[in-house]
């Protein structure tokens, strides 16, 4: 959903010869220790501060290193997309914001250029719709996940989906205490009135009660 390409520049720097595409390596050096690269591109620019613009509309502004984005920068993109922050061999690495073109955010840390380790990710209208832990762009290990029907989940995760033990709170105050698979219930649970009374103790499959554990 988030993922955002890999950034090596030796082809789109041809292409923007051939099309006239103006590249110019100008930031305020406020910015950045680092100096500010030459007009022309050889063998790419290294350790240095530069702006790239692709024929496309794309643009990049910030660090680069062996020819790729490197350090910390920022990558605008045509249709709307933008991403800030950290940049290793060309991708996303470490901590940085992508905002998609129609408002969601996600906030935290990268690697690879994927979402890895922890990060916020939030709706168009502010809400937040995921906090927690992420493993290659998907919801992995602890964290909460709120719904727009009011609904939240509070637990383990695995490939995006609930998966261990875990809380889940209706917006009509019943709540389910228990283990999930496959973003389902599965396994031992309580499921609780929005009283506090418990209503369905035992094990569970596929979201439905299978019965109470014998004692």
């Amino acid at each position: 959903m988030f993922a955002l390409r890999s950034m090596s520049l030796a082809s789109a720097v041809l292409a923007t010869w051939l099309t006239g595409i103006v590249v110019v390596p100008t930031i305020a050096a406020a910015q950045s220790r680092l100096p500010q690269c030459p007009k022309i591109w050889l063998r790419g620019w290294t350790n240095c501060q530069g702006t790239f613009t692709f024929a496309n509309g794309d643009k990049y502004v910030g660090g680069f290193k062996d020819g790729k984005y490197h350090g910390q920068g920022t990558a605008t993109y045509a249709d709307g997309r933008k991403y800030i922050g950290e940049f290793k061999d060309g991708n996303k690495n470490g901590q940085g914001t992508y905002t998609a073109a129609d408002g969601t955010k996600y906030v935290g840390e990268w690697k690879n250029g994927k979402e890895n380790g922890q990060g916020t990710l939030t709706a168009a209208d502010g809400t937040k719709y995921y906090v927690g832990e992420w493993k290659d762009a998907r919801a992995n290990g602890k964290g909460t996940r709120t719904y727009a029907d009011g609904d939240k989940y509070v637990g383990g995760f695995k490939d995006g989906n609930k998966n261990g033990q875990g809380t889940y709170i209706y917006a009509n105050g019943n709540t389910y205490v228990g283990e999930f698979k496959d973003d389902e219930r599965n396994g031992q649970g309580v499921f609780y009135a929005a009283n506090g009374s418990i209503k369905q103790s035992g094990i569970w499959k596929d979201n439905e009660f299978f019965g109470a554990v014998a004692r």
